[in-house]
């Protein structure tokens, strides 16, 4: 389950709610569909509002119950764009698509 709560960086960063920690457990919640595009739509936008920054990294979401968070590092950025871009195609959002491919791009040329 994926709340919206304003907690790591004065941002809101989606947070991730485990009701059980098992390997199957973790694997339902970041497979649940709304998850998914939530998680996605985090990867993409802090990417966005970050990459001409000199952040190195960006904080995907918040796992509140550990107090721990996700973060990618700004060298994995654009497989990261990769997977939200994927996962845009799956589900046949092609506005997004072509947002995504225009920062992969912009990533990539620096």
């Amino acid at each position: 389950m994926l709340h919206q709560k304003k907690f790591h960086q004065m941002k809101k960063t989606p947070n991730i709610i485990f009701p059980d920690y098992s390997l199957e457990g973790i694997h339902n919640v970041l497979s649940n569909s709304e998850n998914k595009k939530v998680l996605f739509e985090s990867i993409f936008n802090k990417i966005k509002n970050s990459y001409k920054t000199s952040k190195k990294e960006i904080i995907v979401c918040d796992i509140i119950q550990l107090e721990a968070s996700i973060s990618i590092s700004k060298v994995n950025w654009v497989k990261a764009l990769q997977a939200a871009l994927d996962y845009n195609i799956s589900i046949e959002d092609y506005s997004t698509c072509t947002q995504i491919s225009k920062l992969i791009k912009d990533i990539q040329n620096g």
